[in-house]
């Protein structure tokens, strides 16, 4: 994990994105507002009971990786083992389950383009998409199909390039931090702010017209962490992209120093 300090704000970079927990764990009880391509929602452990459990009966395997699971979880909490080797144990789309179990985060908006992690996949997450309504849930998932002024009811692929370009624009940030302050009025009182660079996928993205919001978030957050997932920078990119991690991360540092300058 590298740390900057840029005009004394902290920022936390690492490449997959579950290796910010460190950074996480030494700010603890903050609420964690993530931009993501992908909601990063899966239970923790999950990928790892379940290669432990690859000899059990299917009628068995399921009771045998949520023991492993609330073993592993139950020993963070008591300080028998460490973060770094819950790390290795953990996937890039299983550390925001890991954080509101452990007690490391309050509550975590996952703003993305894609859902991984429904309802059915994990009780601990809400998104209005699904069945059921809010219940408190520590995790809350926020994935529109396009941006929120289009009036298509079918998204094409200049829909996707707009929604692309308008990842960090005031009016779709302002859409998702009301979103938010709907269900949690106090969210913004203490915050992380969260990137993974595959939210960006074209130049467009990381260079808005009107960067107001997203330098709002930057200048009020308690610390900044980012997730490079160069591979999936280059996935994700849409064609004709000449982008990748770096010319991404180098654009955020820039919006950083203006925001707190």
């Amino acid at each position: 994990m590298e740390f900057i300090d840029i005009n004394n704000k902290s920022l936390f970079v690492v490449e997959r994105h579950h290796e910010v927990l460190e950074a996480w764990n030494n700010a603890q009880g903050c609420n964690i507002f993530t931009l993501d391509y992908h909601t990063d929602t899966m239970p923790a452990f999950q990928t790892h009971s379940y290669l432990r459990t690859e000899n059990k009966e299917y009628s068995l395997r399921e009771a045998e990786m949520t023991r492993i699971e609330d073993e592993l979880i139950n020993n963070f909490k008591l300080g028998n083992i460490t973060i770094n080797s819950c790390i290795k144990k953990l996937k890039h789309d299983e550390h925001i389950d890991f954080a509101v179990r452990t007690g490391i985060a309050n509550k975590v908006f996952s703003f993305g383009s894609k859902t991984f992690g429904s309802r059915s996949h994990n009780k601990r997450v809400f998104n209005e998409d699904c069945e059921g309504s809010y219940c408190n849930e520590p995790i809350i998932e926020c994935t529109p199909l396009c941006l929120p002024n289009c009036k298509k009811t079918g998204h094409d692929i200049q829909c996707q390039k707009k929604f692309a370009d308008g990842a960090i624009e005031e009016d779709f940030l302002l859409f998702g931090i009301k979103y938010i302050q709907h269900y949690e009025s106090c969210f913004f009182n203490k915050y992380i702010l969260d990137i993974d660079l595959d939210y960006f996928n074209t130049e467009k993205a990381f260079k808005p017209s009107h960067p107001n919001m997203f330098h709002h978030l930057i200048r009020n957050s308690d610390i900044i962490t980012i997730a490079k997932e160069s591979s999936c920078v280059q996935t994700r990119k849409l064609a004709n992209e000449n982008i990748d991690s770096s010319k991404i991360l180098d654009s955020i540092i820039l919006h950083i120093k203006v925001a707190t300058s």
